[in-house]
């Protein structure tokens, strides 16, 4: 994604998905490869989810532009996927 944003967004954004990068690694560890832990996989969903939704907020303070709203989508969708992942967890335990 091509950024005119903000460093402030860029580096807000940029950690924020190496966060989600580290999770589905570690999520795809586990389910492909039984390596790691169902426990270490939900606490880093949770940190995601949490870092997704401060992104989110920082999003909302932005203009409207096409850049701006595709982060604002693109955040929703990982919300929604992240929640999802998380209410799984939640069923196994």
């Amino acid at each position: 994604m091509f950024f005119s944003s903000s460093p402030t967004t860029f580096e807000r954004w940029s950690i924020t998905h190496r966060l989600g990068d580290y999770y589905y690694h570690k999520l795809t560890d586990l389910l492909c490869h039984g390596r790691g832990s169902r426990d270490e996989c939900e606490e880093l969903a949770t940190s995601y989810l949490s870092a997704l939704q401060d992104l989110e907020e920082h999003l909302t303070t932005l203009d409207k532009s096409d850049e701006v709203l595709g982060m604002r989508r693109s955040a929703e969708t990982h919300i929604n996927y992240v929640r999802k992942d998380l209410s799984q967890f939640s069923n196994r335990a």
